[in-house]
């Protein structure tokens, strides 16, 4: 007569196998795939964010941002940059504004703004739905100031 064999063995060596093959499977994906950084100085930004906001306060600037869109996604939308100083347009400003996605820096894009009579414009091309951060820099007279704004297009 045959002894039957216990199945325990190679229910535990399937069990491991699995659990180490979906592992394996789990750190190639980690290490293939984008860390996600968008901001090379995150710490400098976070060591001076207090003297940041004190500057900022100082400056009275206003800034609102309005996205306009186009028909359809990869068409010509608008950004439209509004700042004010005390309920006054701000004019003569350089603003520079940087389009990036929250969790890539795939489709970063560097853009400036012209001034179009009490606010300042560009068309750009956004070319993904989801969200957007969106970060205004305006500078005049050796100051500046910095707003960022989460979009969903």
């Amino acid at each position: 007569m045959k002894k039957k064999r216990s199945p325990w063995p190679f229910v535990i060596a399937g069990f491991l196998t699995v659990v180490f093959t979906v592992n394996f499977t789990m750190l190639a994906l980690a290490i293939k795939s984008d860390d996600g950084l968008t901001d090379e100085n995150y710490y400098e930004k976070g060591l001076f964010y207090d003297s940041r906001l004190k500057t900022d306060r100082e400056l009275g600037w206003d800034i609102a941002l309005t996205l306009k869109k186009g028909e359809l996604t990869g068409s010509r939308d608008m950004i439209e940059v509004g700042i004010k100083s005390n309920g006054t347009p701000v004019k003569g400003a350089s603003v520079r504004v940087v389009l990036k996605r929250p969790a890539s820096n795939r489709f970063d894009t560097v853009f400036g703004l012209s001034e179009d009579g009490s606010s300042y414009r560009a068309d750009v091309v956004i070319p993904a739905l989801g969200y957007w951060d969106i970060e205004v820099k305006a500078e005049k007279n050796g100051r500046s100031i910095e707003r960022v704004f989460r979009v969903k297009v």
